[in-house]
């Protein structure tokens, strides 16, 4: 299996990623070389992050547990969706909504409200007013409608823009899985993976090998 994700590293261009004037330090050990346009990571020690972040998801979901997967850039947002419709698992892929684990009550009523309004919209011919509603909640809400609890793991894309959301699951001690660059402050992260973010084909890959662990785990 090793052997495995060492060529596919290579061929979907997992090992490296964009030289940049900051880098983080401590992601360090898993450098091998630098370019004047990349960094080089160790295949062999980021194959060891992503195993150690399947075999999380392979227990989690193999404990009848729920995952979150979080992904909102114009590179993930699709694929996030792919993933959780395979695995019947929760997604966000527009905005990230501030305080939606800490003010999780509050954001169960909407979403519950949203399903309400999507059974009144079925029986009813055209409602400006109703249409517009439903899409606002869509936005926000659309991929957490089968969540009735917090997950019990969340799977984010990239970090940039997720700094909040990172803390909020530290808060209400949910772990988390992250792709990040050599740049990134993993400092939040429970389980990160070291990795290309801003390649579709490495993005995609990454999350079809956690989709698969997965799957097993549903099995």
């Amino acid at each position: 299996m090793r052997n495995t994700i060492l060529q596919q590293f290579l061929q979907h261009k997992v090992y490296a990623s964009k030289r940049t004037k900051i880098w983080n330090k401590q992601l360090a050990p898993y450098l091998y070389s630098r370019t004047k346009t990349a960094y080089i990571y160790n295949i062999f020690e980021i194959a060891k992050l992503l195993q150690l972040a399947g075999n999380i998801c392979y227990k989690i979901t193999a404990a009848k547990k729920v995952i979150l997967f979080v992904g909102t850039s114009n590179l993930t947002q699709q694929l996030v969706v792919n993933s959780a419709l395979k695995t019947n698992s929760a997604y966000i892929n527009t905005k990230w909504i501030n305080g939606l684990f800490t003010n999780w009550t509050t954001n169960l009523v909407q979403i519950n409200h949203l399903k309400k309004l999507e059974e009144q919209q079925s029986l009813m011919t055209k409602n400006y007013v109703l249409d517009k509603k439903i899409k606002h909640l869509k936005y926000l809400y659309e991929g957490l409608k089968g969540l009735t609890v917090l997950p019990d793991l969340v799977i984010f894309t990239q970090i940039k823009t997720n700094t909040l959301a990172l803390k909020e699951c530290l808060t209400v001690g949910i772990p988390t899985i992250a792709f990040v660059d050599i740049q990134d402050n993993i400092e939040h992260v429970t389980y990160p993976i070291l990795g290309n973010t801003e390649n579709y084909d490495s993005v995609n890959y990454l999350l079809e090998f956690l989709t698969d662990q997965i799957l097993l785990g549903l099995a």
